[in-house]
């Protein structure tokens, strides 16, 4: 019923006041610049005051696209295409591909923005995904896609809600981030009733694997097996990318025989074939399907297993040049070592990680670099390596105090 009596209130004078008074132009600046159907400008200030008190309307298409362009109305709010018939030339591409090639560009700004992420410390990525997260807010406030552009427009929304929520993990905001991942699944669960159920399976798989994080492990495997049975529909690819997650979850559950029987499955999926290239928008490589391995035999404490692992995986991160996983894996091979009480080997393995960890700008990582280095200490407080690296911790926090208060 509101909606109703909104409709029969509405006149174009209203959209009409709403972007002059944005732009602070008066409506005398208005009234002479005003366009006319004979391509001259200028009426009189009482005309343009009826116009916004509703008692004239505007009904020439001509008159309101000019007014479009002069007060920078987006042409939808007066019930018109971006697209002018009568001057087609006004749109690159003439209007046809204008949008869709934005879209293009966009999904090759989200693959850069990837290998950022991957590469470089994360400030870097971060730029690139709050100016994505701009577009895609002004997308949908004022240029909502057509039911021909829905599917990619929804595919590259969510791969950018999932580069939201890894930068706000990243920045160790973790409830943020699964809010954000939660609203990549509402996306993804539109575009799967499309028949595209790719990004469905990713935002189960992120879903379900901040569940793992919050130690809330029966839900972590429910969402990581419904992503599991989605891949039944895409690719290897995206199989492989899900499948080591899920054992990741497995193992945080304890579930030994589920955890060796889901890593096998990711790494025959991942070797057969060229994992990591981007297919179906999976940037996860082998060497982190091996790193989630590793994790998984943390979970299930057998470090003897996690060390046999490093020779290859530091193989594989060398190869694919996985800079934030450089970052990461020395901390496997710490708590390993400290598992197996080699208390030196764990010091240099957290120092290495603690050193890597502000290189990448990471705060997440650095939480857990300092968390460790807390453990060591409380735990061999009395050894001299352990004792030397809090030293150089407390030293360095010293300086930045110093510095902070200058």
């Amino acid at each position: 019923m509101r909606h109703m009596e909104e409709r029969k209130t509405y006149h174009h004078g209203l959209t009409i006041k709403e972007f002059r008074e944005k732009r602070n132009m008066s409506q005398s600046k208005l009234a002479a610049l005003w366009p006319r159907q004979d391509g001259s400008y200028g009426v009189s200030l009482q005309y343009v005051q009826a116009v916004e008190y509703g008692k004239k309307r505007v009904e020439d298409m001509g008159t309101l696209r000019a007014l479009c362009k002069l007060l920078d109305i987006p042409h939808w709010r007066f019930g018109l295409s971006e697209y002018d018939p009568f001057d087609p030339e006004s749109l690159p591409g003439k209007g046809v591909r204008l949008y869709t090639e934005t879209l293009e560009v966009v999904e090759h700004w989200i693959e850069r923005t990837e290998v950022l992420y991957r590469t470089s410390p994360l400030p870097e990525a971060a730029r690139d995904v709050y100016y994505l997260q701009k577009l895609f807010d002004h997308f949908v406030r004022e240029y909502p896609p057509t039911l021909g552009q829905q599917k990619l427009f929804l595919r590259l929304f969510a791969q950018v809600k999932n580069l939201e929520g890894v930068i706000l993990l990243g920045n160790g905001e973790y409830e943020a981030a699964k809010r954000t991942f939660e609203a990549m699944l509402e996306i993804a669960e539109q575009l799967h009733e499309l028949g595209d159920p790719t990004m469905r399976a990713h935002a189960l798989l992120t879903v379900g694997t901040e569940y793992e994080r919050a130690n809330k492990k029966h839900d972590a495997v429910s969402y990581l097996e419904e992503a599991r049975d989605v891949t039944f529909s895409t690719s290897k690819n995206v199989a492989a990318y899900v499948h080591s997650y899920l054992a990741r979850a497995y193992a945080g559950a304890k579930d030994l025989y589920h955890f060796e029987k889901a890593i096998e499955t990711a790494e025959q999926l991942a070797r057969s074939v060229n994992y990591g290239d981007g297919t179906d928008f999976v940037y996860h490589p082998l060497s982190g399907i091996l790193a989630e391995k590793s994790y998984g035999y943390l979970q299930l404490k057998n470090p003897r297993a996690v060390l046999d692992l490093r020779d290859i995986i530091e193989q594989q991160i060398e190869k694919e040049q996985n800079r934030r996983l450089h970052a990461w894996i020395p901390y496997d091979w710490a708590k390993a070592n400290l598992l197996l009480g080699n208390v030196d080997q764990a010091v240099e393995e957290a120092r290495a990680f603690y050193r890597r960890s502000q290189a990448m700008q990471s705060q997440h990582a650095f939480n857990r670099a300092l968390s460790f280095a807390a453990l060591l200490k409380k735990r061999y407080g009395n050894v001299p390596e352990v004792r030397g690296f809090w030293s150089e911790i407390e030293e360095e926090n010293r300086c930045k105090d110093s510095m902070n208060t200058r």
